[in-house]
């Protein structure tokens, strides 16, 4: 039998929990009594309200954080300038835990709140899971997730970053890929696709007319952006502009790139496919060796096949040996359409 939960009911929830959620943030904002948010609002993000969520990171970061006054001043940014404690470390943990709990609900300021801190505490030793540069990058990413839904704040902070890597009025390759950023504070209409395109089609520009220094054409960072544009890490994932710019990088010697560029370019251009993937191979590369065997397999070249699958598990490819008990077994690798 079904419980029928009256239509009454249902909207007197929703209405009590709109206040409480209102309580929370009147509480943080009242200047006398803000304190008094903390077990308001953390009662809202216990319940999973998105609002909850980010008015309790607010109210940690005003209230519970021993070193705000030295935040405030600036002088604990990039944490050269102020010894944080064990339980400083905490507080931010749990400030960035709730950000990113109300970002991935949909609240574009968590985002950049969350990329401000990141990219503001980058230095702060027992913050970085990695590297310095790797919680940059991360605070940038969800810049970039909160200027894709049009966070003015956000497009702003983009727009100044880009900005300030200028040199002579040219974009360092490896910043250009905020170049849509820079188009959209500028034109101040938030998202908007053409812009995205316009960006790809002056960052292509820039590198085919050799208008940067050789040196900022670098091979890795090349791959890495290749990367980012194969998997839409920061905007529209572009297929054509990761084949070039692999392409570009693994003709620098790049092994990754030279992996990915005949992996890519199998299925229109096989030979010139085969043509990188034996270059990355040379390079040691198992996800190349794995890839021409399953070429030579293909091409019923047992022989060969079977060599490139003996040196790719060499190598440490954990598939090498399923494709060639299956070449075995059927005369075939199983990647053959």
């Amino acid at each position: 039998m079904k419980l029928l939960i009256p239509l009454f009911f249902v909207s007197s929830l929703a209405f009590a929990n709109e206040r409480a959620v209102e309580q929370c943030h009147q509480a943080l904002i009242t200047e006398d009594d803000s304190v008094a948010a903390m077990p308001v609002c953390k009662v809202q993000a216990d319940k999973g309200e998105k609002l909850g969520h980010y008015y309790y990171a607010m109210a940690i970061l005003l209230e519970q954080l021993p070193f705000k006054t030295s935040m405030h001043t600036g002088k604990a940014w990039h944490g050269s300038k102020v010894t944080l404690t064990d339980e400083d470390i905490k507080w931010i943990n749990e400030v960035e835990k709730q950000l990113k709990l109300a970002g991935n609900k949909g609240h574009d300021e968590a985002y950049y709140q969350l990329g401000q801190l990141l990219i503001h505490t980058k230095k702060v030793g027992a913050l970085n899971k990695g590297s310095v540069k790797k919680r940059h990058n991360k605070g940038l990413f969800y810049f970039v997730n909160a200027a894709d839904s049009n966070n003015t704040n956000a497009i702003v902070a983009l727009s100044d970053y880009v900005k300030s890597k200028m040199e002579g009025g040219k974009i360092p390759l490896r910043y250009s890929h905020y170049l849509s950023y820079v188009e959209m504070d500028w034109s101040q209409k938030g998202k908007n696709q053409q812009h995205h395109y316009a960006a790809y089609e002056t960052w292509l520009a820039q590198v085919e007319q050799s208008q940067l220094e050789p040196e900022k054409l670098g091979r890795k960072t090349l791959a890495e952006m290749a990367k980012d544009y194969e998997n839409g890490y920061f905007l529209y994932k572009n297929p054509e502009m990761a084949l070039k710019l692999y392409q570009m990088a693994a003709n620098r010697g790049d092994t990754f790139a030279q992996y990915k560029a005949g992996d890519l370019l199998y299925p229109s251009k096989p030979a010139a496919a085969v043509s990188y993937l034996h270059q990355a191979a040379a390079n040691e590369s198992a996800d190349a060796m794995l890839r021409l065997g399953d070429h030579f397999g293909c091409q019923g070249k047992k022989k060969q096949a079977l060599h490139w699958y003996d040196q790719a598990q060499l190598k440490g490819n954990d598939y090498a040996a399923d494709e060639k008990a299956v070449l075995l077994e059927t005369g075939k690798p199983s990647q053959c359409e």
